[in-house]
């Protein structure tokens, strides 16, 4: 008898196609990311260890536009009206996309530093930390427009509701004996939806998630229940004034403990043994994926180091050593990767 190996997936060729190269010696690579398809901001420490931020793109242009900074950028993002923004602690940069002007700096309140900025419409911006209050900026006219308090409303997602620009929404469970869940639109204090799962005959509610799909009033929740000695999860998703479970999983331990818009139309629904990717057009689940970032074009950032086409099923290892910051760029058709002193990009093909 015969045994035929398994097919392995067809591959993605990476063509190299440029290498930027900073002067000098001793340059650490400390984060690296993409501000639209044409530039990426680009954090290395130096040997006296304080850290420079580059902004790379187009084409073969690099400037530096924070050299020096005791704390390093953690996050950057382009915000709608092609402004950039970076989070160094204890500040916002605020650089001029076109042309690149030096940077202006808002202070930020408080000890904490920013993790992870969060662009909405209308240059809007959440600056997200560990800290407890999570203010959400209006970046035109560099004020708080709101602040919204991580204890009282869990887990947060952050969104906007489709054609109003103005809304900032947050996914929110509520306390109460009875599972609640809301969209709240925190600049206008005022709930969008709110909905609620009773507690089945005999079970009590071990944990629940929530998230808000980005650009749409569709609010998405994870919760387990525990009968017994047995973990009942349900996913549901509230939509178009439709309640609909999508998934439901038994077993002795939560089946799914998180969840994530990497896309607007993609869900990460992630658990400690495995993870899901759920695309929300068409209602249909890819098992066994933890994805980071999909693309419009259907490219998709997997952990730790390849990236996926959904449509053909192709996978591109990224090269690098492990610890190598690297970007998938947002239409999918190239990866960056830090490495000492140099920047090298790769084209997808297809």
């Amino acid at each position: 008898m015969s045994l035929t190996p398994p097919s392995e997936p067809p591959t993605l060729g990476l063509v190299e196609e440029r290498v930027h190269r900073l002067d000098g010696e001793g340059a650490t690579p400390y984060a690296l990311g993409a501000l639209d398809d044409t530039r990426l901001w680009w954090c290395v420490s130096r040997p006296d260890g304080r850290f420079d931020t580059w902004i790379v793109g187009p084409g073969d242009a690099i400037r530096l536009v924070c050299g020096g900074a005791r704390s390093p950028t953690e996050d950057a993002v382009r915000l709608s009206s092609g402004v950039f923004v970076l989070a160094i602690h204890p500040e916002l940069h605020i650089v001029d996309g076109a042309p690149l002007t030096p940077p202006l700096s808002v202070g930020l309140d408080g000890d904490w530093p920013v993790r992870r900025l969060v662009a909405l419409p209308n240059d809007r911006l959440v600056a997200h930390g560990s800290q407890e209050s999570v203010p959400v900026w209006d970046m035109m006219r560099r004020t708080v427009v709101a602040t919204v308090d991580a204890r009282a409303m869990g887990l947060m997602s952050f969104g906007a509701p489709h054609g109003d620009p103005e809304g900032v929404l947050v996914a929110a469970v509520e306390p109460g004996l009875v599972w609640r869940g809301a969209l709240w639109d925190v600049v206008r204090g005022a709930a969008r939806l709110r909905v609620s799962v009773p507690t089945p005959h005999g079970a009590a509610l071990e944990h629940s998630a929530v998230a808000v799909r980005p650009g749409a009033e569709e609010l998405v929740a994870l919760l387990t229940h525990r009968h017994g000695e047995e973990r009942v999860t349900t996913l549901h998703r509230w939509a178009a004034g439709q309640h609909t479970i999508l998934d439901e999983r038994r077993g002795p331990t939560p089946a799914f403990t998180e969840l994530l818009f990497v896309s607007p139309d993609w869900l990460m629904v992630m658990g400690h043994r495995t993870d899901a990717l759920w695309g929300m057009r068409t209602l249909t689940v890819r098992p066994g994926l933890r994805v980071e970032q999909v693309t419009p074009s259907g490219r998709a950032r997997l952990h730790p180091r390849a990236v996926l086409d959904l449509h053909t099923g192709e996978r591109a290892l990224v090269p690098g050593a492990r610890g190598d910051p690297w970007c998938l760029h947002p239409q999918g058709e190239r990866v960056t990767v830090a490495s000492g002193p140099s920047l090298t990009t790769w084209r997808l093909p297809g």
